[in-house]
């Protein structure tokens, strides 16, 4: 990993009229680290990944990725600058075919216009074949090459949020958000996401994994930051964070005590 962050924020603030749900957060990833991001509920886990991927202005703060303050900019320009995300509440589109709900994640990296569209021309043609191919390679590299043309809502639940893995994976991210990647899972389909986690890792492929399943986090992420009414409240590896008192007074509990 190289000294300069690829996501350096600072300060990150961000307020809902007198509340502060981010207050002064600081936050700064290496180039292909996998960095967990835990808290109790309502410590602004999420907010934090609005913030960092534009759906939501900060009030205060600066966002630098690779080298560009995007603090402020709009969702498109941060993801084509190689940032893309998924979301704790799953958002596909049902009635799509699961190789065309991956494809909406390419689509950014098109050039055809409308008009290209409509008239049928090569280029056309030839990016729509590009979309379709990489879509079905991001499907086989989470594992669900199986059925590409089935309606997204025919997939199980655990295979949803694998879909929108593959969806941020298609265009070729330099940074992952993941935000509760493994809720509704099962054992076997969160051991297969580790997997997902570790080959993604192995693509040089950063990523932010917000995750309440203790398990998965401590065997995934190279460190750990902890959020606790909006602040920061400690970040280390897996063992740092497992032994910091606060922490397991704030958030981690039984967990830390048991040494799970």
């Amino acid at each position: 990993m190289g000294d300069e962050p690829v996501l350096l924020a600072q300060g990150v603030t961000k307020r809902f009229g007198g509340l502060a749900a981010l207050d002064a957060i600081s936050l700064a990833i290496a180039p292909g680290e996998v960095r967990g991001l835990i808290g109790p509920n309502g410590a602004g886990k999420t907010t934090l990944v609005n913030v960092l991927s534009g759906v939501l202005r900060p009030t205060a703060g600066s966002i630098r990725f690779a080298g560009h303050e995007v603090a402020g900019s709009a969702p498109h320009r941060i993801a084509r600058l190689g940032v893309r995300r998924t979301f704790q509440t799953l958002r596909l589109f049902p009635e799509m075919s699961v190789v065309e709900n991956v494809a909406v994640g390419y689509h950014a990296h098109t050039r055809a216009e409308a008009w290209d569209a409509l008239l049928g021309t090569r280029r056309a043609a030839r990016e729509e074949n590009e979309t379709l191919t990489r879509a079905r390679e991001a499907l086989a590299f989470v594992g669900l090459q199986a059925g590409p043309d089935l309606p997204a809502r025919a997939l199980a639940y655990g295979q949803q949020r694998l879909l929108e893995i593959a969806r941020a994976l298609v265009a070729g991210p330099k940074l992952m958000l993941l935000d509760e990647p493994a809720a509704g899972m099962n054992p076997a389909e969160c051991d297969h996401l580790l997997g997902l986690i570790r080959r993604l890792h192995r693509q040089n492929i950063t990523l932010l994994v917000i995750e309440h399943r203790m398990d998965l986090i401590m065997e995934a992420c190279d460190r750990i930051t902890v959020l606790n009414y909006g602040q920061n409240l400690a970040e280390g590896t897996p063992g740092e964070i497992q032994a910091n008192p606060a922490v397991v007074e704030a958030y981690l509990g039984t967990y830390a005590r048991a040494g799970a």
